[in-house]
């Protein structure tokens, strides 16, 4: 249990315009309080649900303070705002405190310069078993929460959570030093969205999100350092994962029934065996059509992959041939050498259903997907198949010699080219291209010198002449 800082300042609502509080009526005939701390009062204790509200409040907001400790015991009072803003605040503390909390329906906060720790139901809908006697209860629940420009040390297992019917939860500019296991539990509304968006998590614990009956669920522009197998869970509509940096993604990171799945310009530092495969095909809620009926989309496209380990591209590609489904994977980039991606020409590289996932690989490897690998240049992924023999990455070809070769390539190409339009014909290119591709050690020539071809002629005269003689004789 966490106590409350003794040298705060209890704020209690009298009057508008009178101990930092405004009053705005809205457009509901509600009262908005604005509360604005000064410089002699700038580090409060605000206790949502006891701090003197008027009958028709409508919404709190709380302002340009140093220091907020946010206290959300429930109370006799049968003051319900609908909303709790909390703005341009250097430190916000969250207690935990031995009793269910009770927070308004909308949560937002914004500019907050530190959280230390969001610990267990801090931010959490109504459980009216587990409220004590003389505690007042609210007809409507936690349904949305907001944070923009927060500064966050942990999320505690089960600070976000939410039962049923959650409508939707916003991240923007968020920086999270750990997510801890089911640190944001949430059971959408069906129109309901998720959004994690240009925010960063060092590490995000096994079930770390768990977003069920989620209709969209949007991860862009994020930096992971690492996700735990199942950090992203859920049953979701149409997931979206873009532009997103992972420094390692260990396996089942990502553990989904979706729908529609878009997994697009993201960069995978490094990618464990099975990363993938946990994704498979479901909805959200029993449509009561047949899955043959249903079309579902996995679409991993133009992505960077630095290391994968053996079988670390693949969904769920049992589950996905079982059903209709458009299955892409375009226009990504590996990186180039033989220890990195040699398991992908490998009978066995594809670990339990090789025999299945053999045509998902070749898929991944068919060259009309433009996927590549890269190094000092960018080739075909099937050109690193030259460097393994009988199973084994040779030493004598590299990487960097294919890339040479592939640049005399190009070079003679665009020359040859030149020449055939002016000639129209192909001879000397293809002779070029390969001479460049067969050649491997330097070979003396075999062909004479015009010198050379003349004194063997005056040899030979010189014994024709001769044996003419003899002959005569």
């Amino acid at each position: 249990m966490f106590s409350v800082c003794i040298g705060s300042t209890k704020i209690t609502y009298r009057k508008c315009n009178y101990d930092g509080f405004s009053c705005v009526t809205n457009a509901n005939k509600k009262r908005n309080l604005i509360y604005t701390c000064t410089a002699q009062v700038n580090d409060i204790l605000l206790y949502i649900n006891m701090m003197g509200a008027p009958t028709d409040i409508d919404q709190v907001l709380v302002r340009n303070c140093q220091r907020v400790t946010l206290a959300t015991r429930c109370s006799s009072e049968s003051r319900f705002p609908s909303y709790l803003g909390i703005v341009n605040v250097k430190y916000l503390t969250l207690p935990r405190y031995q009793y269910e909390p009770m927070v308004p329906p909308t949560v937002h906060l914004e500019n907050i310069g530190y959280i230390d720790v969001i610990p267990y139901h801090t931010f959490a809908q109504i459980e009216p078993a587990h409220y004590s006697a003389g505690c007042a209860l609210s007809k409507s629940s936690f349904e949305s929460l907001t944070m923009i420009n927060v500064n966050i040390g942990e999320i505690q297992s089960g600070a976000i959570v939410a039962t049923a019917n959650f409508k939707n939860a916003v991240f923007v500019n968020v920086k999270i030093r750990r997510l801890q296991t089911s640190g944001v539990k949430l059971k959408m509304d069906l129109p309901g969205e998720f959004k994690f968006e240009n925010s960063s998590i060092d590490y995000v614990e096994h079930l770390g999100f768990q977003l069920v009956n989620t209709r969209r669920a949007i991860f862009s522009g994020n930096n992971f350092t690492e996700l735990s197998a199942s950090a992203i869970n859920g049953t979701i509509g149409d997931f979206y994962f873009v532009n997103n940096t992972i420094e390692t993604t260990l396996a089942c990171g990502f553990s989904l029934l979706a729908t529609n799945v878009f997994i697009m310009n993201n960069t995978f530092i490094h990618m464990h065996s099975g990363a993938l495969e946990r994704i498979s095909p479901g909805l959200i809620q029993d449509s009561g059509r047949n899955f043959g009926r249903l079309k579902f989309v996995y679409d991993f496209s133009k992505n960077v992959i630095n290391f994968v380990d053996a079988a670390g591209l693949n969904p769920d590609y049992v589950s996905y041939e079982n059903v209709q489904t458009e299955m892409v994977f375009r226009k990504n980039k590996l990186f180039c050498s033989c220890e990195n991606i040699g398991w992908l020409f490998s009978e066995l590289g594809y670990g339990p259903n090789s025999l299945q996932l053999r045509t998902f690989y070749g898929k991944v490897l068919d060259e009309n997907n433009l996927n590549v690998c890269f190094h000092n240049c960018v080739i075909p992924l099937k050109t690193v198949q030259r460097l393994i023999v009988n199973g084994k990455c040779l030493r004598n070809i590299t990487i960097d010699s294919i890339c040479n070769t592939q640049v005399e390539i190009d070079t003679l190409t665009k020359e040859s080219t030149e020449v055939d339009i002016s000639t129209g014909s192909n001879a000397k290119r293809n002779d070029q291209i390969n001479s460049i591709q067969s050649t491997t050690t330097d070979v003396p020539s075999t062909a004479l010198s015009e010198a050379e071809a003349k004194c063997v002629s005056i040899i030979l005269i010189v014994l024709i002449i001769s044996i003419l003689g003899l002959l005569n004789n």
